[in-house]
């Protein structure tokens, strides 16, 4: 019967621990990940679970226990590096340069192969015309326009304004880098945009500041140990 009554008990407790607690089981049954906010749209869109897999890791071990905030991963064909402190992530693409395959009209052009085959993937940068075939008209040459639209199927670029005097195929172009443009908003699993609006991180000072710079780091680590209670992680 004592034996009976303690593993009872053990079982009592283990139950409560999970219900106060609220620990999840392995990604893959719980259906949990790591999402983001697009900026431009306001809408959630949820990492694939590798990915979530990498940012959870480096969440819960460098940046809760080491407290190293900066975490950079691969996805799409493109850099990014995830600030685990800001709880938000940035963008960071090399350029491109290439040829003009074709053009479809003054602000449509079709890139070459060595193009991203990401959609989306040039938008908000410049392109620019570096080179033109010979005997063309040499004003073609330094234009510079600002990406609108990309499709990376065809790779398929459209620009704000059209380009005059108009391109022709064969013109070289070279597209802007892009490091840490665009932020988009990091949401960790288990916890819903309006939890996460909860807890707005203060803006970052100055490296420069150091007291200021140092009350800052405290400070967000603090957050992030308050919003950990409301998270799910696996």
């Amino acid at each position: 019967f004592i034996q009976f009554y303690s593993s009872y008990a053990v079982e009592k407790d283990r139950v409560r621990h999970l219900t106060e607690y609220k620990p999840v089981t392995l990604l893959a049954k719980q259906g949990l990940s790591w999402s983001f906010i697009e900026p431009s749209t306001n809408m959630r869109t949820i990492f694939p679970a590798a990915i979530s897999r990498q940012l959870e890791a480096a969440y819960t071990t460098r940046w809760l226990h080491h407290n190293e905030s900066l975490y950079e991963f691969e996805w799409e064909d493109s850099s990014y590096t995830a600030d685990f402190s800001l709880l938000h992530f940035t963008e960071n693409t090399s350029g491109a340069h290439g040829f003009v395959t074709r053009v479809l009209d003054g602000m449509t052009l079709l890139l070459d192969n060595g193009a991203s085959a990401a959609n989306h993937h040039y938008v908000n940068r410049s392109i620019q015309i570096t080179g033109i075939p010979p005997n063309e008209e040499p004003r073609m040459l330094g234009q510079e326009r600002l990406i609108v639209a990309y499709a990376g199927a065809t790779r398929e670029v459209k620009v704000e304004s059209s380009f005059l005097p108009p391109l022709v195929a064969g013109c070289e172009y070279r597209i802007g880098g892009k490091v840490g443009v665009v932020f988009r908003r990091l949401i960790p699993p288990g916890l819903e945009m309006e939890e996460a609006a909860k807890y707005e991180v203060p803006q970052r000072p100055p490296k420069g500041h150091v007291r200021k710079y140092k009350k800052w780091q405290n400070d967000t680590g603090r957050m992030a140990q308050e919003r950990l209670r409301e998270e799910m992680h696996y």
